[in-house]
């Protein structure tokens, strides 16, 4: 069986459509992008979990449950120097798109998507020789970019505080 026999299905619609169905069939589901997107954030969130429970280890944080947004609330007034003080914003965009994904699995990223992640990319790679030989208008290169850069951006927060809490352990 092929992954993409599971993307068949049918939503209810609330009222009859012109042949007398409530149903409406849902074909075309591209499981490459949400696949691929879902594991991205999936990824993104443990790297921010990780990053919470290290940098503030005495709160409950397994017992909270929070949600990929709570915890973007959270991280909102985190300081961090021009132009990684963007991630705090996309990751609002980010997470835009997988709710926009779990209630529409025909969802297409729009322009204003990719132009979030573009000025991302723009902003990351200013200066940089390589910028200019990327293709931007791949939307899947786009949000690669945000995410590897994010991971990275809280694994060396993680390293950090990980570093620090095993000091103070010592102690």
């Amino acid at each position: 069986m092929d992954w993409k026999d599971l993307a068949h299905t049918a939503i209810y619609t609330g009222a009859e459509n012109s042949e007398g169905s409530i149903w409406n069939r849902v074909e075309g589901v591209d499981v490459e992008f949400i696949g691929g997107f879902l594991t991205a954030h999936l990824s993104v969130e443990k790297y921010i979990s990780d990053y919470l429970s290290l940098k503030y280890p005495s709160l409950s944080w397994n017992e909270a449950k929070l949600t990929f947004s709570q915890k973007i609330a959270l991280l909102q007034k985190e300081k961090a120097e021009p132009p990684y003080n963007e991630i705090y914003i996309r990751l609002k965009d980010f997470n835009s798109i997988r709710n926009k994904l779990s209630h529409n699995l025909n969802y297409k990223l729009t322009e204003a998507d990719k132009s979030k992640f573009n000025d991302f990319f723009k902003k990351v790679s200013k200066g940089h020789e390589y910028a200019s030989s990327i293709d931007i208008d791949d939307p899947a290169y786009l949000i690669s970019f945000f995410v590897k850069i994010s991971e990275a951006y809280f694994a060396s927060a993680i390293a950090f505080y990980h570093s620090k809490n095993q000091v103070l352990s010592k102690r």
